[in-house]
């Protein structure tokens, strides 16, 4: 791959080619990034993560996300006594979501859904 077009490259080599008389010239085809720190002075280092900056990050696949909810209703028995009464609902929007494509084929299989169904959960204290 030619290095003057690397999608990795922090500083690529200008159009024109550079000048060995421009202050970066050094700096040109490299990874290499000036950092200002809390004092104020720079420091030069170089970002080497071995890929693209992009590459491996965490992507959610379509619609998985959900949407719970949760009801609750205390009734007084006694002045000292009541009855909490609770409602929880996971995904209670019932959203099926769909799962990662395959990585090699990129084929999205509807087979299975990537969320769990609704469910629902239903509690009942006794507080004293």
């Amino acid at each position: 791959m030619n290095p003057a077009v690397d999608p990795e490259r922090v500083s690529p080599i200008p159009a024109n080619g550079g000048s060995v008389s421009d202050p970066n010239y050094a700096n040109y085809d490299t990874n290499n990034v000036f950092l200002t720190l809390k004092n104020g002075t720079q420091v030069k280092t170089a970002v080497d993560t071995n890929q693209h900056p992009w590459r491996n990050q965490f992507i959610p696949g379509p619609l998985t996300w959900g949407l719970d909810a949760s009801l609750f209703k205390i009734i007084r028995i006694k002045e000292s006594a009541a009855v909490r009464f609770n409602a929880d609902f996971f995904n209670v929007l019932n959203m099926p979501g769909l799962n990662m494509p395959n990585s090699s084929t990129g084929i999205l299989s509807l087979q299975n859904s990537a969320n769990a169904p609704r469910q629902l959960q239903l509690t009942l204290r006794l507080l004293w």
